[in-house]
């Protein structure tokens, strides 16, 4: 089947392509020039509205084809080599306008929803996200926080600015981005449902937090807590972003003592999940510690699960030593003396270590740090 019957005849079903169809292909570059020379004149009549390195099967059947013809494409591979870079982004402008004078293309609504489906997050030039929120000004009434947070998780830094720069010009869009109810379907077994903020900081986009934290009346996301309790810098422990912290710190300094529901704080949940390495997460535990002023002390935690004592069954010593340095965590919870020889030993709730190495290597550890520990004189 040519590509013309392909694009303008009756809706096909694709299974592959052919080399008449393929980027860059030689029978596409002549239908092209057949397009622009209906009457086979040596001056071209008409200018193609894209050039020829950018199209593809997708790209022409967005200007001349069937809805059903391209939905039938949208279900195919997009990034092989058959396709040109970004090609389903690529198709949106096309869609309304800039048609040769005989093509009749597809209804736009539906086709709208194919690509943002199959044409991933590229971060384009904002007049592709201008021109789809002008077509989906109806939908983003219902939908628009759910597309701000979807922009936010993918690191779309474009997409969001022009949603912001769109709802300062409707007050009715500006309040559907900025809703904070989502549907659970939406959300993660151990997050919760975050809003657009939580979800920059849980991927560890720092530039996408901040520019919504710069826009007024930001307050709704930037206070939102999951269903489970979890806070933006619970996200951010799990992104591992230092100037994600900086940021929240910044803007809310005193949330970042705030639980969960299981009465995880962001401290302990970046001591137990460690996203970024043994390094970055010593620096972290600085950050929320001499920054954040995070409560590392562990006077008020559950026996055994102070951060030291998480810190300690993670077998992680540069974790202690930040926690006992720059948070003064009460060693007394992890450490203790024997009273018949004066040894130090490993209190039982924190002492999973099944190799009597490693306890010995972790009690050497955090005996070296007794004297920088303010809780040390309870030892004697």
């Amino acid at each position: 089947m040519s590509l013309l019957q392909r694009v303008v005849g009756t809706a096909p079903r694709f299974s592959r392509l052919d080399c008449s169809s393929r980027k860059d292909s030689r029978r596409l570059e002549n239908w092209v020039e057949q397009q622009r020379r209906p009457n086979c004149s040596h001056i071209a009549e008409y200018d193609f509205p894209d050039a020829m390195p950018n199209l593809d099967s997708l790209v022409v059947t967005a200007m001349f084809g069937l809805a059903a013809s391209l939905a039938d494409l949208l279900r195919l591979d997009l990034h092989g080599h058959d396709f040109a870079k970004d090609s389903a982004w690529a198709t949106i402008p096309h869609l309304d306008h800039q048609r040769p004078p005989r093509a009749q293309g597809p209804p736009v609504k539906p086709v709208l929803h194919c690509v943002f489906l199959r044409g991933g997050t590229q971060m384009l030039s904002g007049d592709v996200f201008d021109f789809v929120i002008r077509k989906l000004r109806e939908d983003l009434q219902d939908h628009g926080n759910d597309i701000l947070c979807l922009a936010a998780r993918s690191g779309c830094l474009v997409l969001v600015k022009t949603l912001f720069d769109a709802a300062d010009r409707d007050g009715h869009l500006r309040r559907s981005i900025l809703v904070v109810h989502r549907k659970l379907s939406y959300g993660n077994q151990f997050l919760g449902t975050p809003q657009s903020i939580g979800e920059a900081a849980y991927k560890g986009h720092a530039d996408i937090v901040r520019f919504p934290c710069q826009q007024t009346d930001i307050e709704p996301p930037l206070l939102h807590t999951s269903q489970d309790g979890n806070t933006v810098f619970h996200l951010a422990a799990r992104g591992g972003n230092a100037e994600v912290f900086r940021i929240f710190i910044q803007r809310r300094p005193k949330r970042v003592h705030l639980g969960n529901h299981a009465h995880d704080t962001p401290l302990f949940d970046l001591i137990y999940r460690s996203p970024g390495g043994e390094a970055e997460t010593a620096s972290l535990l600085w950050l929320l510690l001499s920054r954040g002023k995070a409560d590392a002390t562990g006077r008020n935690d559950d026996a055994g699960y102070s951060s030291l004592g998480t810190a300690i069954r993670g077998g992680s010593a540069a974790r202690c030593r930040v926690l006992i340095v720059e948070g003064l965590a009460d060693v007394t919870c992890a450490v203790g003396i024997n009273q018949t020889d004066a040894k130090a030993f490993l209190a039982k709730p924190v002492n999973t270590m099944e190799r009597v190495e490693d306890q010995e290597k972790m009690l050497k550890e955090l005996y070296s740090l007794l004297p920088l520990a303010v809780s040390v004189q309870y030892l004697f």
